[in-house]
């Protein structure tokens, strides 16, 4: 949990015994300290976001690396054992940002749009990309990319133009 209580974490590695060691010296620094900076910097007017968030390593999860739904956020323990050093702890980040936007539970309530999702994954890559771990340029326009670079290509592409708005 938070220094200040206020948040609390829990890890299943119950199907990843082996990545107990990793989420306790690596991923829980990351989490108690991004979690509440997330929350503050999506911070909307009547808006609490999830104080429980859950992790769960998991094998049954193909090609993808993490996702998140509610307050749950799924990790693909082969993709983590491989990317512990460069991937994995940016990938959290990019999955804690949706657990506080919880768009979907605002489906449904009095005036609530559904988020497009390039607005959605955007987001999400700007965090991470641009203010967790800027140093590692991952989501910048190259000549491969440009071309396709819109800003609502969603992900690395749409996280530039988010950031390019800000500054």
């Amino acid at each position: 949990e938070t220094d200040d209580g206020k948040y609390h974490f829990t890890v299943d590695a119950t199907e990843a015994p082996d990545l107990v060691d990793w989420s306790e010296k690596e991923l829980k620094a990351v989490v108690v300290e991004w979690y509440p900076r997330i929350v503050g910097l999506l911070a909307s007017e009547g808006y609490v976001a999830p104080t429980d968030v859950s992790f769960r390593f998991r094998h049954d999860m193909r090609g993808t690396p993490a996702s998140a739904a509610g307050t749950g956020v799924n990790l693909n323990a082969p993709w983590f054992r491989t990317q512990l050093q460069s991937e994995a702890r940016g990938a959290v980040v990019h999955e804690l940002v949706h657990v506080v936007q919880n768009y979907w539970s605002r489906r449904g309530k009095a005036n609530a749009a559904k988020t497009p999702g390039w607005v959605v994954e955007g987001i999400a890559d700007y965090v991470r990309w641009f203010l967790y771990e800027p140093e590692s340029q991952g989501a910048e326009i190259t000549k491969g990319n440009f071309a396709d670079a819109k800003y609502d290509s969603s992900y690395r592409v749409t996280g530039n133009f988010l950031n390019w708005l800000t500054q």
